[in-house]
């Protein structure tokens, strides 16, 4: 096999591994979503800090794919296992998946250093003590950077907002950044490149966002001199600065020009809804979320398979040159099959009245050792041919060799951790 050849074989597998993983990622996200916008709308409707914190467990999806009940159950492992047969059968469909991540992971940086590149050449400007930048496009304040996160206004604001209006507005843009809600974005973001197929986080990603408008909101309201009526009047005089559809900024931005006159009609209704709270109730909320996340998190990687695990892997397949006919990894071929480190040991009888039985009349191969990662995939065994001719003995004794090339040596170490 050649260089190119051992590369894509690789990349096929791995492509594999990961989109049957990712096909119960996007049943889990699909199932919570419904769980959250239902949450939302009963238990939680207006209780804006625990309605927030919903959204912090989908944290947890791209991590549920090794789940052991997945395999355990039949009906899910029905469905794994023919999930598994079709991506190995099927090399397509995974190489469509992954390069659909890769896309959407392209565009979401491409937008993303945009927006680095825009807000960098924009001048900056002292409000409050607090140095912001200053933009000509028409959109509402917002903020955006991860590491050196930065409040931008535009120029038209800075026409029609007094000096203490202006300190408002950065309050809330530097509330965002103090909250984390940049970072959080970030996850959202990533989470969609991950499941760019699954259609509900698309069309609830307003209310992730809305929910944590609201949160900052309340934030600042209860930290402001101004009150609920005077902090809404500052944010409805921006409405006229709006753009519907408009496309120059990503979601990095932290909520600039993401609103509909619905929305903003919504958020206003909240804000003069506002109600003093507790700061200690607050924490008691975010304590709360993070032991649940712990135990959530502690219990998805209890019942979940290992990265890896070395264990005696034996598997027989039959190749009539071009693909393989059948392939089985059955407990019962342990049975039949042993090996040390320079042969392998094939009970002949039983051996060939299993061969028999699978009607298998072609090059027959036997895969052993190594470690295996999910049921049926596994690598870093390996390989002999069982010698057709071999009529002499019970036992059938099988040397084999353990030399690798550099490349595939370093491949399977790759995967090994994937």
């Amino acid at each position: 096999m050649s260089v190119w050849q051992q590369i894509i074989s690789f990349l096929d597998v791995c492509g594999a591994y990961i989109t049957i993983q990712i096909f119960w990622c996007l049943v889990f996200s699909t199932l919570l979503t419904g769980l959250v916008m239902t949450l939302r709308r009963t238990v939680f409707a207006g209780r804006v800090f625990a309605k927030g914190t919903l959204w912090a467990f989908y944290l947890a999806v791209p991590f549920a794919g090794r789940l052991k009940l997945l395999y355990a159950y039949e009906g899910a492992g029905m469905i794994t296992a023919w999930l598994t047969a079709r991506m190995q059968d099927c090399v397509w469909i995974s190489r469509i998946y992954i390069a659909g991540i890769l896309a959407a992971g392209v565009s979401m940086a491409v937008k993303r250093f945009r927006l680095y590149k825009m807000t960098a050449a924009m001048n900056h400007l002292i409000i409050g003590n607090i140095r912001i930048r200053v933009t000509d496009l028409h959109v509402t304040p917002f903020a955006s950077g991860l590491m050196k996160p930065s409040v931008i206004l535009p120029k038209h604001l800075l026409k029609c907002y007094s000096a203490e209006e202006l300190e408002v507005i950065v309050q809330h843009e530097q509330t965002h950044i103090r909250l984390g809600h940049l970072w959080f974005y970030l996850a959202w973001d990533l989470l969609r490149c991950l499941l760019w197929i699954n259609p509900c986080l698309a069309a609830v990603q307003k209310y992730f966002r809305a929910d944590l408008e609201d949160i900052c909101d309340k934030v600042c309201i209860q930290n402001s001199p101004k009150s609920a009526c005077e902090y809404g009047e500052i944010l409805l005089k921006s409405l006229k600065l709006l753009r519907f559809g408009q496309e120059e900024l990503p979601s990095a931005a932290a909520y600039a020009a993401q609103s509909t006159f619905a929305d903003f009609q919504r958020r206003l209704e909240c804000i003069l809804q506002f109600q003093p709270y507790k700061k200690r109730t607050c924490q008691g909320i975010l304590i709360v979320l993070t032991a649940m996340l712990i135990v959530l998190f502690g219990t998805i990687h209890h019942a979940s398979y290992a990265r890896y695990s070395k264990e005696k892997f034996v598997l027989v397949y039959e190749f009539d040159g071009t693909h393989a006919v059948f392939s089985e990894c059955s407990p019962r071929l342990h049975h039949m099959i042993s090996y040390d480190d320079r042969f392998v040991y094939v009970n002949r009888d039983a051996f060939e009245a299993y061969l028999k039985e699978k009607h298998a009349h072609g090059e027959i191969f036997i895969v052993f050792g190594g470690y295996g990662k999910l049921p049926g995939f596994g690598s870093g065994g390996y390989s002999c041919m069982y010698p057709s001719d071999s009529r002499a003995g019970r036992t059938v004794l099988i040397p084999y060799e353990k030399d690798y090339d550099r490349l595939y040596t370093w491949m399977v170490k790759l995967f090994q951790y994937l």
